[in-house]
């Protein structure tokens, strides 16, 4: 018998992948006994120590199930061996196959064999093959030996073929072989070229009966990446969460159970077309930025530029699409290295509002490091007529000139304009029609790094045909991008040689023009927006061979309303901690950028501060610096809220509501100061941040302060004697001298170094040397001049100094507040959470004051400290006695007293004066702070036509037929403010009545 006298095919049904009916699984274990059934030395001894039935029983289960049958005499006979034919019958019965009546072959009375039609039927599906192909025969009556059954084993289970097994098989079947042993369906030196019994056909097949009870894989659905649901083969469904995420598009083995607790494995593959994350971001040249995403993303958002934000004050000028629709190449805007990125240093890019199917990919701090390590290299070269020539290079250019280039070994005359990695030559000599060499070098990139010199053959026909309009790619009534025909000059491309027509008006493009290519233009119309669909006219483009666009050339434009509002893609607050850096998603209305009410800060506690300010759109107009006038306090928290801001499309669409948390990083190093108690024989040394106590850095360390005698000179560690204390709140260092053990009478020259701030940084300078006019004198904390009392609630007064105190020092009965003769009682009084300079007083009940700070008709209070007041700092000093100063005005926010209204206008009355409010634009910003309902819930349109006084007056649109409305303000209002600047309070649904002129 030959080595391919037996096969399966690959896609043979040894296992059906189907199931949920005994009539089903029957068919399968029968497929696999088929299988098994040709088998004869398969010794039992490889399942013996395992088995629970002997070869005699199992044969009796498979007959039970319906698999197998005995001989007439009732027997088994597990002691006789199989032929050729019986094995095509077997197969043939298993499979459900329908006997063939043909005759392929040519052995002697083959055609009246009484297996010739299940001979005939295994060769047809590919199963069984002849014994010798040339001469047309089966050999029906031969008998099968265990090393070819052994490869028909192998073959229908799928099992690893061993490449160097080593075993007494014939040589075309010592893998078989191996692999049916290794598996355990075959006894170990047996003889392999034997006859094969029944006997241990039957163990085989019972074990294979065994393993087709646990159900398969028929079909797999990937809900999500870490989510899949398993239909098997028996029509149980497994749902699974995976630990680990599944990537897409790659093959991942998962192993699960059933409700049995049989355990499947299977490969599964999460097929992904729409993009779910970045890959990766890379950049091989210092001007661009590659982004791979794992699927297709949307190309508009994909190719919008303002979609993704670079650190370090980089800007990507476009962005480009790879035509698989995977891969975004950001190219910056600059033109000099100094504009664009550094070589190996990291970089961080933050994407938002990419779209992938119905799906939003945003990602922040993208962590990247370029890295050009290649000169740049020619390309390509294109004649574009017969005085020009396009040189396209590997990467972004720097720099060129004429210099760079040789044509036909002569040294070429006139300029290069450099456009991304393409570099136009424009030549004043002109070329004939013909094949020419051009030899190019020292071209410079960003690195700077300089082209080695290179030859390249290009063919120059002479062009006379002007360009035209090839397509408008996009179109919206403020924007047009418009793609010619072949490379047009860009000097020719202007805003005044296109326009439309409003009537007999011409309206012209900005003299903002973006060139995206060679051959596309993107065409600003925000001074000129066009209504409607309409025509555009062009006029004076030329290519590089002086083809001029023919005259007044008309071009179809449907714009498309630009309904999408501008968000914030990114909020960055400067060193400075005082200006705010704001990216847009889009170009902004600079009279809507500028208005700083758009821009509120917020403190820990929800309270706006810092609210002057003023708000600046930049030349990109998409990003607004927001300034404070004085910088956030270190180591607190605000919250940065933004919305409102209109862009610059004919609709005016508003910014989306936006807010970020900013922990004010104390990253300062600690200074010092120094006051002197003489009296006391004291030194107390202050510091700005609170200090290290132990380690090399401790404050705690008598090295670490030293005086001096001479004014300098030399230095004097302090004495051993020195009483070293540290006040509560780390920040102060009380040095108390026996003044036997110093050598001078008055300390007038002290040194402190080396000491620690609790983040581990040194003091700024390292040391810090005082004199006799740097040394205070210990002065009592006093009120601040400017700003330092405030009424926050109207039970509530802040009185702010100019030192840091000590908040278990903080007494009541250090204040007394009075308005006029009428004196208040305060109840209470602390230090603010947040500020350890702002004491906080409680007024009793029956003292609050007004929504305007103000006590009745007493007017504000005055706040004065009372003689030998305990209220300290943390060294003890206690704060000045007899200062007084008056509630400089209110932070209270004002509320919503009372509605009236008729069928067309709606009053709201309010606890206190308003800031006046004028100009449709501001107007509309106060709307965007009410609701005016119906009572069923519906909106009612409105506008607000004043704000004046106490009072807001809005404007039902159309008027109304309701008998009762409600109204309420917005607890997020960001507009409708007092006129201390206090945004109003908001309210519940407020229900009244619309009486009827």
């Amino acid at each position: 018998m030959s080595n391919t006298s037996y096969s399966f095919k690959e896609n043979s049904h040894v296992i059906v992948n189907q199931g949920g009916e005994k009539k089903v699984m029957k068919k399968i274990l029968s497929v696999a006994l088929s299988t098994a059934m040709a088998f004869s030395m398969f010794a039992s001894v490889a399942f013996g120590a395992d088995a629970k039935l002997t070869p005699e029983q199992q044969f009796n289960a498979l007959k039970e199930a319906g698999i197998v049958s005995g001989f007439p005499d009732g027997l088994s006979h597990l002691e006789k061996t199989l032929t050729r034919a019986e094995l095509a019958k077997i197969i043939v019965n298993s499979l459900s196959l329908e006997p063939v009546d043909a005759t392929s072959y040519n052995d002697k009375n083959y055609a009246n064999h009484w297996g010739r039609t299940y001979i005939e039927a295994a060769t047809q599906a590919g199963i069984l093959n002849g014994k010798d192909a040339a001469k047309k025969l089966f050999d029906p009556n031969g008998a099968v030996t265990v090393q070819e059954l052994a490869k028909v084993l192998v073959t229908a289970l799928k099992l690893e073929v061993p490449a160097d097994a080593n075993n007494t098989a014939s040589a075309w079947a010592k893998g078989y072989v191996a692999a049916a042993v290794n598996a355990g369906y075959l006894a170990d030196g047996i003889n392999y070229q034997a006859q094969a019994t029944r006997s241990q056909a039957v163990v085989a097949a019972y074990a294979i009966y065994e393993a087709a009870q646990v159900p398969t894989v028929k079909s797999y659905k990937v809900v999500d990446s870490k989510n899949v649901e398993f239909t098997l083969s028996n029509d149980e469904v497994v749902k699974v969460t995976l630990e680990k995420a599944l990537e897409a598009n790659k093959e991942t083995e998962v192993t699960f159970k059933t409700a049995a607790g049989e355990e499947v494995t299977a490969k599964i593959t999460w097929v992904v077309t729409e993009a779910t994350k970045v890959e990766s971001v890379s950049a091989s040249n210092l001007k661009q930025v590659v982004v791979t995403f794992d699927g297709e993303v949307d190309k508009a958002t994909a190719e919008d530029a303002s979609n993704y934000t670079l650190s370090n004050s980089l800007t990507a000028e476009s962005a480009s699409l790879s035509a698989d629709g995977k891969t975004v190449t950001l190219t910056l805007k600059g033109d000099k290295p100094s504009d664009v990125m550094t070589n190996q240093k990291e970089y961080k890019l933050t994407i938002s509002n990419v779209k992938a199917g119905s799906k939003v990919l945003s990602v922040k701090d993208f962590k990247f490091t370029p890295l050009d390590n290649a000169v740049p290299t020619a390309t390509a070269v294109q004649a574009l007529g017969n005085k020009t020539v396009k040189v396209t290079f590997s990467e972004p250019i720097y720099r060129a000139n004429a210099s760079s280039i040789t044509i036909d070994g002569k040294a070429a005359v006139g300029y290069a304009e450099v456009a991304g990695n393409v570099v136009i030559f424009k030549l004043y000599s002109t070329l004939e029609n013909a094949e020419h060499t051009i030899s190019i070098a020292n071209v410079e990139d960003f690195v700077p790094f300089k082209s080695a010199p290179q030859e390249l053959k290009f063919t120059v026909v002479e062009d006379k045909e002007a360009p035209t309009v090839a397509a408008v790619e996009k179109a919206s009534f403020e924007t047009v991008r418009i793609k010619f025909s072949e490379p047009v000059d860009k000097a020719t491309v202007l805003g005044s040689n296109v326009y439309w027509l409003q009537g007999s008006t011409k309206k012209y493009a900005g003299t903002n023009v973006t060139q995206i290519s060679d051959d596309t233009y993107e065409f600003d119309f925000s001074a000129n927006r066009i209504q409607y669909a309409t025509a555009l006219y062009l006029n004076g483009i030329k290519d590089y061979s002086g083809n001029t666009i023919a005259a007044d050339t008309k071009v179809e434009v449907n714009p498309v309303v630009d309904q999408t509002r501008p968000e914030v893609v990114n909020a960055e607050l400067n060193d400075d901690n005082k200006t705010f850096v704001i990216k847009f998603s889009k170009s902004l209305l600079t009279s809507s950028a500028n208005d700083e009410a758009h821009y509120i800060v917020r403190d820990a506690d929800g309270n706006e501060v810092r609210k002057s300010k003023t708000a600046v759109l930049r030349a990109d107009g998409k990003t607004v610096d927001v300034t404070l006038v004085q910088a956030l306090d270190l180591g607190k928290t605000y919250t940065l809220e933004v919305a409102g801001v209109q862009d610059t499309t004919i609709l005016g669409n508003s910014s989306l509501p936006f807010s970020k948390k900013f922990e004010v990083a104390n990253t300062s190093k600690a200074t010092v100061s120094i006051d002197k108690l003489s009296s006391d024989n004291k030194i107390v040394v202050n510091f700005s941040k609170t200090v290290a106590l132990s380690g090399d850095g401790a404050a705690t360390s008598f090295d670490k302060y030293y005086y001096s005698k001479d004014s300098g000179t030399t230095w004097n560690k302090i004495p051993d004697s020195t009483d070293l204390r540290v006040s509560p709140d780390s920040k102060s260092v009380i040095l108390t001298f026996d003044v036997d053990d110093l050598d001078v009478d008055v300390i007038t020259n002290f040194r402190v170094q080396l000491i620690k701030d609790t983040d581990d940084q040194y003091i700024a300078g390292l040391y810090q040397d005082f004199n006799s006019s740097s040394i205070g004198t210990g002065t009592a904390p006093a009120l601040k001049v400017t700003d330092a009392v405030y009424a926050v609630a109207d039970n509530k007064i802040e009185v702010e100094f100019d030192k840091d105190l000590l908040a278990a020092s903080v007494s009541a009965s250090d204040f007394e507040v009075k308005a006029g003769v009428a004196k208040l009682s305060v109840i209470s009084a602390a230090l603010k959470s947040d500020n350890s300079k702002v004491v906080v007083l409680t007024l009793a009940d029956g003292n609050k004051v007004d929504s305007n700070g103000n006590f009745g008709a007493y007017g504000k209070p005055t706040v004065t400290i009372n003689a030998n007041a305990r209220t300290a700092t943390a060294a003890g000093i206690a704060i000045a006695p007899n200062a007084i100063g008056q509630v400089a005005g209110d932070k209270i926010a004002g509320s919503l007293t009372n509605v009236t209204a008729t069928t067309t206008a709606v009053t709201l009355a309010f606890s206190e004066d308003l800031a006046t409010v004028t100009g449709a634009t501001n107007l509309a910003n106060i709307a965007t702070d009410l609701e005016l309902k119906k009572t069923n819930g519906d909106s009612v349109g409105f506008t607000v036509t004043s704000v004046s006084g106490t009072t807001v007056v809005l404007n039902i649109t159309g008027g109304t037929t309701e008998n009762v409305l409600q109204v309420k303000v917005k607890n997020d209002a960001r507009f409708l403010k007092d006129v201390s600047g206090n945004l109003i309070k908001g309210s519940d649904l407020v229900e009244f009545v619309v009486v009827t002129p």
